[in-house]
Order: structure tokens, then C-alpha cells, then sequence
């Protein structure tokens, strides 16, 4: 996309953000039945549309606004998944994939400001929520591994903001209960090798998809459209520290959680092809 047709699609999202925020804001119980929404949650939604607005139609530059509109989608995704209704869940999702395209969209706006900020602010997002113990939970997680099954890894298929942030789907059984489960994570190919960081964004404990990988090791991992079968092992010291900088490299947070979890070490489990 390039970057005029870009501008077009902001400006075209400015006039429907306009639109559904004052809907929404003259209608909110009738409008808001449509999305299983209550009359103050749709009031909050419209709130959150126009809040974008003249950003998105007046704002220099762009593309810090389109990462704001996609904020707010992710806001409202929040708000419907927790009404825990069929409706509900298809409008998160719709409204999941509007939010990529929105992203995409971003990234194309090549306005006075470093390619880089959009990851910063991404990043920056991020950082807020894990400072205060928030995290997506599981039906977000799967949102995403159901986006990014269905696209072959073409949506969800690394960090907005950090093209080299890349993600994998690994599968992992409950250590205990052997309840399959799959989790998105960013990794680093090290050869054939699959390298993930137990970092559950610098919290004290290990994740839960450490755990069971460590109680079962054979397990599976999806790349984009590619599925292989992979062995999971603890990586030793030596491993650990050669294998860091690559991390660092393409997701420099990884630096902000490993202070965080002190006096935890933040594993790296490798994923390798089983043996023959």
C-alpha cells in the first residue's frame, strides 16, 4: 500500500469512526443490542471512536492515530469478549481483523516520524498493562491462534510495530491434567532450532506453557503455513547467553522483563527436530 492510498483509508476511517461514535452516542441502547452491549458500554465504545477522530482526519502525522484507532478497537475487543455471547464474539472478531488492517495501514503512512514508533508505542502499550499484572487472557489467545491459523500466519504473525518480532504457535499438553493447549510466542530460529524465552513479561513465575512443555517435551509448532514436530529442552547456561543478544535484537522489551523477573532466570526453551 502505498503511502497516498494510505492517507485515503485514514481519512476514510476518520468519517466512519465520526459516524459509528455519534450513532452510538444518540441510539446507545438500540444500536447496542446489535453487539450485545448495554447502554453504558456503547456510550464508552462511541466515546472511544470520536476520541480518534480529528486526529485521524486533521493530525500531523498520521499514523500515530491509526495506532490509537487500533487501541481503542482493541478496547472494544475487551469489552465484547467479556459478555461471553455468540454475538459478542463475532463482533470481536470482525472487529480483530478491521484492527490489522487498520495496523497495516499505519505501517504505511510514511509521515515525519521513525518507522520505529510505531513498535515504541506498541511496546510502550505493552509495558503499561504487564507493569499492572494485565494480560489478553486465554479467549484472547484464542482469537489470535484462530487468526493466525486461518491466515497461515499472514495475521498475528509478529508483534504490530516490530516486523522481526516474529510468532510461532506451540502446542503444549497440562502438565498435569494433559489438557492440549497452543500458545503464540515469539521466537528466534537458531538452524533448524526453535528458540522461545520463558518470559511471561518479566512476572516472577515461569508460564504455564513452560511447565508443561518441560512434563511434555514432544510436542508441535506451527510457522506461518509450516507444521513440524519438534522435542522441547531447556537450554543450558552457555546456550542461554550466546542465544540472548538475538532476542534483544529484534525485541529489545526482552531487556525490561529480564530486570523484572529478577531473582528469576528467564529460561530459553528450545524446540528442536526429534531425533531421526
Amino acid at each position: 500500500m502505498d503511502p497516498e492510498t494510505a492517507l485515503q483509508r485514514t481519512r476514510q476511517v476518520g468519517f466512519g469512526s465520526l459516524a459509528i461514535g455519534a450513532a452510538l452516542l444518540l441510539w446507545p441502547e438500540r444500536l447496542g443490542r446489535l453487539a450485545d452491549l448495554d447502554a453504558g458500554e456503547a456510550r464508552l465504545v462511541a466515546l472511544g471512536d470520536l476520541a480518534v477522530v480529528p486526529g485521524l482526519l486533521w493530525g500531523r502525522p498520521r499514523r500515530p492515530w491509526m495506532i490509537a484507532r487500533g487501541a481503542v478497537n482493541v478496547g472494544i475487543v475487551g469489552i465484547l469478549l467479556r459478555r461471553r455471547s455468540p454475538r459478542a464474539r463475532v463482533g470481536a472478531m470482525a472487529l480483530s481483523l478491521l484492527t490489522v488492517a487498520d495496523l497495516q495501514v499505519a505501517a504505511a503512512l510514511a509521515e515525519d516520524i521513525a518507522p520505529s514508533a510505531h513498535g515504541r508505542l506498541i511496546a510502550a502499550a505493552s509495558e503499561a498493562l504487564n507493569l499492572r499484572g494485565i494480560y489478553l487472557g486465554r479467549r484472547s489467545t484464542k482469537l489470535h491462534v484462530a487468526l493466525y491459523r486461518r491466515s497461515r500466519g499472514r495475521v498475528g504473525g509478529h508483534l504490530p510495530g516490530w516486523p522481526d518480532a516474529k510468532v510461532a504457535l506451540v502446542d503444549h499438553r497440562g502438565a498435569k491434567s494433559g489438557t492440549p493447549r497452543t500458545s503464540p510466542l515469539m521466537y528466534h530460529a537458531d538452524g533448524q532450532t526453535i528458540a522461545v524465552v520463558a518470559s511471561k513479561a518479566g512476572q516472577p513465575t515461569n508460564p504455564a506453557w513452560f511447565h508443561n512443555l518441560m512434563a511434555h517435551p514432544e510436542t508441535i509448532v506451527q510457522i506461518g503455513g509450516e507444521i513440524r514436530p519438534v522435542r522441547a529442552r531447556l537450554a543450558t547456561e552457555a546456550e542461554r547467553e550466546r542465544l540472548w543478544p538475538e532476542f534483544l535484537a529484534f525485541y529489545p522489551g526482552y531487556a525490561a522483563f529480564r530486570e523484572r523477573a529478577r531473582p528469576r532466570v528467564m529460561s530459553i526453551v528450545l524446540l528442536e527436530p526429534p531425533p531421526g
